[in-house]
């Protein structure tokens, strides 16, 4: 069989041949060009000078998310890491095309088209940002319908399969991998334990090897690591089959209907989350660590933490303020910080120096280690991200610069297989074998991380960034063209949208007013431009018919070689005097907007929850003025005991209210209330997770005021 190399030599062998033949027949096809190749992106960023120190430029220049960011050294292996990423993209043959290896070269351990699934999760989440779909449209499919061993290693292949959906928004080809996704999960059902309600497999194939329990159950008098290690039920594995569970149950769910899988899914996700914190959880070591099944009938915990145990939080277990106490550890000198860490295991733990055979390269008993690290930074934005986090900014960044300072080699950009902890050197370097190795993410942390662009399964673009408080700009682009979106709490009658539009032109900038715009809301186009001349640095107004929605969406063509500025979107509602307002409407402190079924003020179900001792929910405005009257509060509370409210009109506490528990459903709390002539504050002090809000209605002397739409007063 000839290799591609040598076929494209035998085609010039034979052109020099018989040049009469070659002029006359079909040359092979070049690889697949990118989609979408030819679209004009955004282009005011350097897209030349980033990448002229790494080999494969034009994959490069054709692929990858350009940014610009003041750190140089985060930056640098930014670009290096796509680089590296496309050395370790390979074809194989014809029908199944490319897949992603661990190894520069072939490794003797490894399966067909030499694939390892240990990396697998890694590696789809950092090429979702290539433009090119078709990278890992095949890749995934080796595992899932192809030859791929997905029970080598333990894996989260199926969550990188969901969340890559989030990326390009192709949720067809997600949807059409579900039975394969199912039965990829399935295929662990032989090392679940059913007494537990967890998954077992031994360190060396929870890609850890010679790792702290291994040498917990070494036998008496050994001073040397196991390589496999016992059976043990382990954070990492147990929260990539959550993580994998959920996956099925999203996916399931993108096609809007309930089937047994769905059922199935959640169930299973919220079962195992449920036995994580029932054993892996260790209340003394205050972390997730691991336990021993082979002779350990009271499922004892292992004494040590390893960073295996900081794995949940990035699959969103244990975002709660009781388990973050672990995350302080990775600021610790003596727990999980060095110089080129994090450590895979704590630095005060007995083992942290344990013997390793001199012959083998890889030991997760301390080293640093880039599959590690990457996950460690996936859970710090996690927990960064989450209510009551006790990291700030600038902690996740010295990881980030901590992770970029790593990956070095003689002054260049570099990834090899693990790292000394204390000494700028990697303990893992093999000539032809681990260089440029693809075991971790990189650019995924730069983006969803750092530049902080959340994917989504929802049309919302939720961007939340992770910079220094110093830092005055960053940029990433390559988009076709801009759409700026804004979703309401509940839906809202609409007549216009005002936009404020920025332009630089006049003095030489890049930024312009937009060559045309669409406007669109929950039932589609309201507005499209025809020959409008847009006012620069001006506000623009574009009215339509009354339209009832969710959201105001508008999608920015821009002109060639400009880019489009926004200061403002102004949507105005016209203000209706009436004796209710919706407590989705109020100013929101320490609380947050929440979707209830079981309300029906709202045609989508708002309602105010996550609330808290320190939230704060304020009405204001022209409320209606009487001597006395009647102020009522629609709540839900779904715990077993009142929950204490204060009541404060005008900054003034009027009193504490006490609301009983109600099953979940709503009723309403009345009180009577004097109001002054004019404008009013309402503010409702505190809560609890349990309680959440509809809406407030006051009965004045005012008939002018309109009536409370009907069933709203019905549940007192």
């Amino acid at each position: 069989m000839f290799s591609l190399l040598q076929v494209g030599l035998l085609v010039e062998v034979l052109a020099v041949i018989f040049p009469l033949v070659a002029t006359q027949a079909q040359l092979p096809p070049g690889p697949p060009l990118p989609e979408n190749i030819l679209k004009n992106g955004t282009n005011f960023l350097d897209h030349v000078k980033p990448i002229q120190n790494f080999a494969g430029k034009t994959f490069l220049a054709q692929n990858i998310p350009f940014i610009d960011i003041p750190d140089k050294g985060i930056s640098n292996v930014y670009y290096y890491r796509w680089s590296s990423l496309q050395r370790h993209l390979r074809y194989t043959v014809p029908g199944t095309g490319y897949i992603l290896t661990e190894f520069v070269q072939p490794a003797s351990y490894a399966s067909a088209f030499n694939t390892i699934d240990a990396a697998a999760g890694h590696q789809i989440d950092e090429a979702r940002w290539l433009r090119s779909n078709f990278y890992n449209d095949d890749y995934i499919q080796a595992y899932t319908r192809g030859p791929g061993n997905t029970t080598q290693y333990t894996h989260w292949i199926l969550d990188a399969i969901s969340r890559r959906t989030e990326v390009n928004g192709d949720k067809t080809y997600a949807t059409g991998q579900l039975a394969d996704m199912v039965r990829m999960f399935q295929r662990w059902d032989y090392v679940f334990d059913s007494s537990a309600g967890l998954y077992y497999f031994t360190p060396n194939f929870d890609a850890q090897e010679y790792s702290l329990p291994g040498y917990v159950a070494a036998p008496v008098g050994k001073k040397q690591l196991q390589l496999n290690g016992p059976n043990t039920y382990r954070p990492s594995h147990n929260s990539y089959m959550v993580a994998n569970a959920r996956a099925i149950f999203k996916v399931s769910g993108f096609t809007n209907s309930t089937t047994d899988i769905t059922t199935t899914f959640a169930s299973k996700a919220a079962n195992l989350e449920a036995a994580i914190y029932k054993t892996l959880w260790d209340p003394v070591q205050k972390f997730f660590v691991d336990v021993i099944r082979t002779n350990n009938p009271r499922l004892s915990p292992v004494k040590g933490r390893e960073a295996v145990g900081f794995y949940p939080f990035r699959f969103g277990i244990g975002l709660e303020s009781k388990y973050f106490k672990a995350v302080k550890s990775l600021f610790d000198p003596n727990g999980f910080m060095a110089p080129y860490g994090p450590t895979t295991l704590e630095t005060r733990n007995q083992f942290f120096a344990a013997n390793k055979p001199a012959d083998y390269c890889c030991y997760w008993n301390g080293q640093s280690w880039p599959f590690t690290t990457a996950h460690v930074l996936k859970s710090l934005a996690a927990v960064y991200r989450s209510r009551n986090s006790p990291i700030k900014s600038d902690q996740y960044v010295q990881y980030l610069r901590t992770y970029a300072a790593t990956q070095q080699k003689n002054g260049e950009p570099y990834v090899a297989e693990s790292h000394h902890p204390y000494k700028n050197s990697w303990s893992a370097d093999s000539r032809n074998h681990s260089e440029h190795y693809g075991h971790s993410t990189n650019n995924d942390d730069v983006i969803t991380g750092l530049l902080g662009i959340v994917p989504r399964a929802d049309e919302v673009l939720e961007i939340s960034p992770i910079v220094p408080r110093n830092w005055r700009y960053f940029a990433i682009e390559n988009n076709a063209n801009d759409t700026l979106q804004v979703t309401f709490a509940r839906p809202r009658n609409i007549t216009s949208v005002t936009l404020a539009i920025f332009s630089d032109k006049g003095r030489g900038g890049a930024i312009d007013v937009p060559d045309s715009i669409e406007i669109y809301g929950s039932e589609g186009l309201l507005f499209k431009s025809h020959g409008t001349q847009f006012l620069a640095n001006d506000r623009n107004t574009f009215s339509f018919p009354q339209a009832a929605t969710l959201f105001v969406s508008v999608n920015f063509f821009n002109k060639q070689g400009s880019f489009v500025g926004v200061c403002e979107l102004e949507v105005w509602n016209q203000l209706t005097l009436q004796p209710y307002f919706f407590a989705v409407d109020a100013v929101l402190t320490e609380a947050r907007v929440k979707f209830d079924p079981a309300s029906k003020i709202t045609t989508n179900g708002a309602v105010v929850g996550g609330l808290s001792a320190r939230s704060r929910v304020a009405f204001s405005g022209d409320l209606p003025s009487s001597q006395v009257g009647n102020f009522t509060l629609f709540y839900s509370n779904s715990g077993s005991s009142a929950a204490p409210v204060t009541v404060s009109l005008n900054q003034v506490p009027l009193t504490t209210i006490n609301l009983a528990p109600t099953s979940g459903s709503y009723t309403g709390y009345v009180m009577p209330i004097s109001l002054p002539i004019g404008k009013n504050f309402i503010t409702l002090l505190g809560g609890t997770a349990d309680i959440k809000y509809e809406l407030i209605t006051l009965e004045g002397d005012d008939p002018n005021r309109g009536q409370v739409p009907a069933g709203l007063g019905t549940k007192v």
